[in-house]
């Protein structure tokens, strides 16, 4: 296993944009000051150092704080801001916590769908292998804001909350 000191003569790191660069060459692909990794399947920047695949967010926590936890997450969900500020370690449950919503989901929120057979939304939880009904609503929106009330009482810094359409950051809260 590499060593953090290893780490830190092959990369160069920006915690500020969290780009990961090679600060020395290693051959043809791997030039001094370019950047680290190329986007895998699951969307993850990923690269071979010493004939060992690594996924650039655990190079970059391992790098930077000298250990390697079993899951780190990404903050906001989006999986290449290697920030340092984005990355955080924590549990298998706590990860799945983080999550986004399906592409195939009936609405555009998490823990939200259309009950088509009435024409309105639902809102629902899981954890800890319970589910939770939050309720049936006749706007979106409101079924997203309870979704997002219960995120946030069951898992606290780990929630991921809705947002206001339109492409802002701000949530939608009750």
């Amino acid at each position: 296993m590499l060593s953090q000191a290893e780490l830190k003569e092959l990369f160069d790191y920006d915690p500020e944009t969290g780009v990961l660069v090679w600060a020395v060459d290693r051959g043809s692909q791997k030039v001094k000051g370019k950047r680290v990794g190329h986007i895998n399947q699951g969307g993850y920047l990923k690269t071979i150092v010493f004939g060992q695949n690594w996924i650039v967010h655990r190079l970059i926590y391992y790098r930077f704080h000298g250990e390697l936890p079993k899951y780190i997450d990404h903050k906001n969900g989006i999986r290449t801001d290697n920030r340092i500020a984005n990355l955080r370690s924590t549990t298998m449950a706590g990860n799945a916590r983080n999550t986004r919503s399906r592409k195939s989901a009936s609405s555009k929120y998490l823990g939200v769908s259309l009950v088509k057979k009435t024409g309105t939304w639902s809102a629902a939880l899981k954890t800890g292998g319970r589910s939770y009904w939050l309720g049936t609503f006749t706007d979106e929106n409101d079924a997203a804001r309870a979704y997002n009330s219960a995120a946030i009482k069951y898992f606290g810094e780990f929630a991921n909350l809705n947002t206001v359409p339109g492409g802002t950051d701000e949530k939608i809260l009750h």
